[in-house]
């Protein structure tokens, strides 16, 4: 993963050309702040994405211009309707994970 972050941040160069506003559509921005960030999130093992910009300068930049755009919302996707059965088990399945009630190693 550090060598594909690598080589983004070399093939990104000089050359700036997704500082400007129209540069990515909005599904760009989206994919690339997914990704981008994820990779840099887990190659540092660390929620700051500016921690890895002493290394990848150019690849947080990157991400930078992509956060201008929130994440769309799938109104196409129909909100959960459990039954009262369904929600029970659910609730009985959760209660018996809980950290509390595993037993020590």
């Amino acid at each position: 993963m550090g060598l594909a972050l690598s080589i983004l941040n070399d093939r990104l160069g000089a050359d700036n050309w997704y500082m400007t506003e129209s540069a990515m559509s909005d599904y760009d921005k989206v994919v690339i702040r997914d990704v981008v960030g994820n990779a840099l999130k887990a190659y540092f093992q660390t929620d700051k994405i500016d921690d890895a910009k002493p290394k990848f300068d150019k690849v947080v930049r990157l991400w930078h211009q992509t956060t201008t755009i929130s994440r769309p919302t799938k109104s196409n996707v129909p909100a959960i309707s459990w039954t009262s059965t369904q929600e029970q088990a659910a609730r009985f399945a959760c209660s018996r994970t809980t950290v509390d009630r595993k037993t020590p190693p």
